[in-house]
């Protein structure tokens, strides 16, 4: 389970795994693949009516030059570590498996029919996946390589020189129509490449959105409390003032700072200050309503929005919040109790005040002031 576990921790850093580890993991489901491709033939060289449609001859000579593919793939994948240790991390590998990749699924499209649904899905789909999880260059040049070998067996297959999908007898019908077991064939063969580049397409664009989703998290949230950050908060708060000029509702401002947090740090070091926010944090999350919006403003201050509460019920809430840091201490590592308080500045917006946003910060930022000029650990709420 524990491996397992493992196996898919790894998995979920797929975009930043090095060239070497990425070549190899496109070298191994191209094993995959070709191992199936051979496999097919050895089926198909027993079927009793094989002849009816497939080269006998040809059936021959494509399985051993199956064979010679899969072997250059494992040859290839094997190579990889011992490459690493000589040249380190370089694009080569992304390099050597793209190519290996390309040629040989040209090839295969060859042996069957270029003009063939799997020829097509691999050309169309694997450069798009390629270009995701791969160096570009790597899919860039794989892509023009066997894109001249795709140019040049159709050239010789139109001059004559070779015959179109030597390994068939028969793809279609007297009606022109594509027979039933050619249609199966072709399946066969772009199955793995439907399958595989669809689940790869798929997890990288899931990853892509996860990373997308974290980093817009981290552009509105305080990394150390994981409360909204000032900007963010500001944001909100300047929300919040339009919905309650247009609902005709009142909302309050809390402005929040914990008392001596300075000497906290200088006594007890930083790693021990960001606890105590932290602590506090967590203290404030859940003290307020869902409604409400709670923000790092800066340093040891905070600021929580109330909406459609006037100052009297936002008050209730601002104590709350204040018994239970001062009844709550936090716990240091070394298992020594940290008891803080906090100092609190209320201010609220009325129906039909002429107060925009920042002021109502301003008002709350001034009441805060006044009670640590009382003190501390107290609420003032502003004067209207």
């Amino acid at each position: 389970m524990n491996k397992l576990s493992h196996t898919f921790g790894q998995l979920r850093s797929l975009l930043e795994w090095p060239s070497s580890k990425k070549a190899q993991f496109v070298l191994a489901l191209l094993f995959f693949e070709q191992t199936l491709y051979w496999w097919s033939l050895q089926f198909a060289a027993n079927l009793s009516d094989a002849f009816l449609y497939f080269d006998i001859v040809q059936l021959d000579r494509k399985s051993t030059n199956f064979l010679i593919l899969l072997g250059i793939t494992f040859f290839s994948y094997l190579c990889i570590p011992f490459l690493k240790k000589v040249w380190g991390e370089t694009p080569f590998y992304e390099h050597l498996a793209a190519q290996n990749f390309g040629l040989s699924h040209v090839y295969y499209g060859y042996t069957i029919g270029l003009l063939s649904l799997p020829a097509g899905v691999v050309l169309a789909a694997a450069p798009v996946v390629g270009f995701i999880f791969l160096n570009r260059k790597a899919v860039l040049l794989a892509y023009a390589t066997g894109l001249m070998e795709f140019i040049a067996i159709l050239y010789a297959t139109l001059s004559g020189t070779i015959d179109y999908a030597p390994l068939a007898t028969n793809i279609t019908g007297p009606d022109g129509q594509l027979l039933p077991i050619w249609m199966a064939i072709y399946g066969f063969f772009a199955a793995p490449h439907l399958l595989s580049l669809f689940a790869i397409a798929y997890y990288i664009l899931k990853l892509w959105r996860e990373r997308e989703n974290e980093v817009q998290r981290l552009s509105y949230t305080d990394s150390l409390t994981e409360l909204l950050n000032r900007r963010s908060i500001m944001v909100n708060l300047k929300k919040v003032w339009k919905q309650c000029q247009l609902t005709n509702k009142p909302f309050s401002v809390l402005m929040i700072d914990l008392d001596h947090f300075k000497q906290i740090n200088d006594s007890w070091g930083h790693d021990i200050g960001d606890q105590v926010l932290k602590h506090a944090a967590n203290i404030l999350k859940k003290s307020v309503r869902q409604l409400d919006y709670v923000g790092r403003y800066g340093g040891e201050e905070f600021l929580i929005i109330l909406p459609e509460l006037d100052s009297e019920a936002a008050a209730k809430i601002a104590d709350r919040i204040r018994q239970t840091l001062a009844s709550e201490p936090t716990k240091t590592d070394k298992g020594e109790s940290l008891l803080i308080t906090m100092s609190q500045g209320l201010s609220h917006f009325q129906p039909g005040s002429t107060l925009n946003a920042e002021e109502v910060i301003q008002s709350a930022d001034q009441a805060l002031y006044e009670a640590k000029a009382k003190g501390r650990n107290q609420l003032v709420i502003a004067t209207d």
